[in-house]
């Protein structure tokens, strides 16, 4: 049997939340392939993100095995699982969770200072965030203005920045297109995936939006790969 070379692997993965023993995921095999793209798909309450946290790390599972990049994230402390994800994954959040006083160029080069790895891969982080940010449609005097003062899209597209920085091999984004309209959608994914395929990372995008799905490489149902009991 040859070495998995997976991403991302979940197996035999079974987790439950504490004092909501109704409510958890039961997950037999899920697997990333390197640069590859995933659109995830489930309805509100499905375990969407029950299911990235497992994979942040920012929860463990009760049983089975979470690898990312080949590490078993139940094998790490608390501390290392933060280390890891900083290292690891470029996040982008639903809101955007970006520091609204401070700058542009400030919010992207944020997880360079908890990833020494990935910040080693950049040899110029200010002029990479700008080459991000231009790649991104993004105007070139953007990265000395304050993140709160941004449009909703554009707000968007500096989380994306912040996220590709250093290259990590996995991208996660929770459903990032959900404020935006169908053509800053279309766009902002036509730009996205340039720029993940440019880093060679794998991107695991969350969505209930299946209009979404000819973007992406494959598409998953929560429902195909997960059993949430009522």
């Amino acid at each position: 049997m040859g070495t998995d070379t997976s991403i991302v692997s979940l197996e035999n993965v079974s987790y439950r939340w504490r004092g909501r023993a109704s409510f958890g995921l039961d997950i037999a095999d899920f697997r990333l392939a390197p640069a590859e793209t995933v659109l995830l798909l489930g309805e509100s309450g499905s375990g969407k993100s029950t299911l990235l946290s497992l994979i942040c790390g920012t929860i463990t599972a009760d049983q089975g095995a979470v690898r990312v990049a080949g590490t078993d994230i139940a094998s790490l402390s608390a501390g290392a699982r933060d280390r890891f994800r900083a290292e690891h994954i470029g996040l982008i959040f639903q809101q955007f969770n970006l520091l609204p006083y401070a700058s542009v160029l400030d919010n992207i080069l944020l997880p360079l200072r908890f990833a020494p790895q990935r910040r080693a891969r950049v040899d110029d982080p200010s002029e990479a965030a700008g080459a991000l940010c231009a790649a991104l449609g993004l105007p070139v005097d953007v990265v000395t203005a304050q993140a709160g003062t941004l449009s909703v899209g554009q707000q968007q597209r500096v989380a994306a920045a912040r996220a590709l920085i250093g290259a990590p091999p996995l991208i996660v984004a929770d459903e990032p297109t959900s404020a935006l309209d169908a053509a800053t959608q279309a766009t902002f994914l036509d730009l996205l995936f340039a720029q993940v395929r440019a880093s060679d990372s794998t991107l695991l995008m969350v969505s209930h939006d299946a209009r979404l799905a000819p973007h992406f490489d494959r598409t998953v149902e929560i429902s195909e790969i997960t059993k949430v009991p009522a």
